[in-house]
């Protein structure tokens, strides 16, 4: 597979891997630099980070984790990923003492959400993928690990604005929070290396 060369191959990877995304870990961070070409109005230009990313999505490509269906009778799970641009997770099931990935979400973040602080994005995550994942989490209690205070926060009841309304979307569902400890699965070694730092509760909330 060879570099995109213009606008509309770039389009067109783009539009294969959106298919793709829930097979693949971190799948909008990892090609961000390709996907900010999509965005400006100025000639196209494939510079190094997108070529570096590009190797990177091949490398995916090449051996992407196996997804498996669900347990009705076991716990579900999500790990969170936040970085600067973009929002990914992974819903997991342990089975023999390992997770075993069952279905990766991802977002990338548009310009005025990237600047937003980083427990506003860990809650836009949480939304996100329990909107993605309703007919998988709907009726089942899931355990959610993150080592942000974003439970704490949405409970408060001077609440306003996109918060109030991310609280009041995830009250429908049975989230458990629990601190981030480690993913139990090679293959999501990838995933786990890039797991958001632990934030600090700020008093404003």
């Amino acid at each position: 597979m060879r570099s995109p060369s213009n606008l509309k191959e770039l389009q067109q990877l783009s539009g294969r891997l959106v298919a793709l995304s829930r097979f693949l870990p971190r799948l909008a961070d990892k090609i961000s630099p390709m996907t900010k070409l999509l965005r400006k109005a100025s000639a196209f230009s494939w510079n190094g980070s997108c070529e570096e990313a590009f190797t990177a999505l091949k490398e995916t490509l090449a051996s992407p984790p196996i997804l498996t269906r669900p347990k009705p009778s076991s716990p579900l799970e999500y790990y969170l990923v936040v970085s600067e641009e973009a929002i990914s997770s992974v819903l997991v099931q342990e089975r023999q003492g390992n997770h075993v990935p069952i279905y990766f979400v991802n977002r990338l973040l548009q310009d005025s959400k990237t600047r937003n602080q980083l427990i506003e994005k860990v809650a836009l995550g949480l939304v996100h993928t329990s909107q993605r994942l309703r007919h998988y989490v709907q009726s089942h209690r899931v355990v959610v690990h993150t080592d942000c205070p974003v439970s704490k926060v949405l409970g408060k009841l001077e609440l306003a604005g996109r918060m109030m309304a991310w609280s009041v979307e995830l009250s429908q569902f049975d989230n458990v929070f629990k601190p981030r400890g480690p993913i139990k699965a090679q293959c999501l070694a990838d995933f786990v290396n890039e797991l958001h730092p632990r934030c600090q509760f700020e008093e404003h909330w």
